[in-house]
């Protein structure tokens, strides 16, 4: 009967410890005081952090790839709080989140979740991948480019009245 337990059990946590990962935003550019949704790992707090100071992935134990990690959430600047997923963290399911894109620098951000059951003791792993959600300036389309109206070169400007 415990093998039988335990087995189930490696079952259905293994799939769940692969599901773990930042949310999927939408959209994946936002202005700052835009609403912004995503669905990801649940009960996990979400956090974000300009993309050239996130910490990265590194060779531990033997070869293998392991993530940063934290004790408790990060809290201090750089690190932007978003919120947190909806949803318990344990057994480890879908949720969602509704944030507003902070007033921060127009720039790349990487987003992470903080999973605390996803390390032994008492830290947590900061958890990415390879997106990038970008803040642009609240002048802008959303991609990046800000809007301004089309430039003239001097042959289209008109001539002041003293040159005519």
């Amino acid at each position: 009967m415990f093998f039988l337990s335990g087995a189930l059990f490696a079952v259905l946590c293994a799939p769940a410890r692969a599901d773990v990962g930042p949310p999927r935003l939408s959209p994946a550019a936002g202005k700052p005081g835009q609403l912004v949704m995503g669905r990801g790992s649940s009960g996990m707090p979400v956090l974000m952090i300009p993309a050239w100071l996130a910490p990265r992935r590194y060779s531990c134990r033997g070869g293998a790839v392991c993530e940063p990690s934290s004790v408790g959430a990060p809290s201090r600047l750089p690190w932007i709080r978003l919120g947190r997923m909806s949803g318990r963290v344990l057994p480890v399911t879908f949720g969602t989140i509704r944030f507003r894109v902070p007033r921060v620098a127009p720039g790349r951000y990487k987003v992470f979740v903080y999973c605390e059951p996803c390390y032994r003791g008492r830290r947590g792993s900061l958890l990415t991948d390879d997106r990038i959600f970008r803040v642009v300036r609240a002048g802008s389309d959303g991609k990046g480019v800000p809007r301004r109206p089309a430039r003239r070169g001097p042959c289209a400007r008109p001539l002041p009245p003293s040159a005519r």
